[in-house]
């Protein structure tokens, strides 16, 4: 009975862990768009050790809901939806776009003098495919599968 037991248990992961490789076709949003923030000379102004770099601590992220700008603010994070790391050498920033609806406009408040406007469209599959920051297309893909990625100056 015990060799029957673990005769079992041990098909059963077998078989557990022989479908955790499974690729799924079901595709998953793509919502984070990957900013690099670079004044004119190429400096990083996400760099926390740059004399110049931008207090992430007053970015705020909006949402255009109804025509209205929306706070965005996640109690779990430290940062209102959006989260810095680091891109290769680069310091990024990482904007959770509003996946509501098709093309949605997300701003992107630096400090109280300087927001920028963010417009994202979206597929079929609620991939992320384009990205029009303030008015110029950044980033596009229409499969939605590469990272959105791109660089501003500030």
């Amino acid at each position: 009975m015990k060799d029957l037991f673990t005769y079992l248990l041990l098909n059963g992961f077998i078989l557990l862990f022989s479908t955790c490789n499974k690729v799924d076709d079901v595709p998953t949003p793509n919502s984070f768009p990957l900013i690099s923030v670079v004044d004119i000379k190429g400096n990083d102004l996400l760099n926390p050790e740059n004399e110049n770099a931008i207090p992430t601590e007053i970015i705020r992220i909006y949402y255009i809901r109804n025509g209205k700008p929306k706070l965005q603010y996640n109690s779990i994070g430290q940062y209102a939806y959006f989260y810095l790391t680091k891109h290769y050498d680069t310091h990024i920033i990482a904007i959770q776009a509003d996946i509501s609806a098709k093309e949605t406009t997300t701003l992107i408040q630096w400090n109280e003098h300087d927001t920028d406007t963010m417009i994202c469209r979206f597929n079929d599959k609620s991939r992320l495919t384009k990205v029009i920051y303030n008015n110029e297309e950044k980033w596009e893909d229409p499969s939605g599968r590469n990272e959105p990625y791109f660089t501003i100056i500030k």
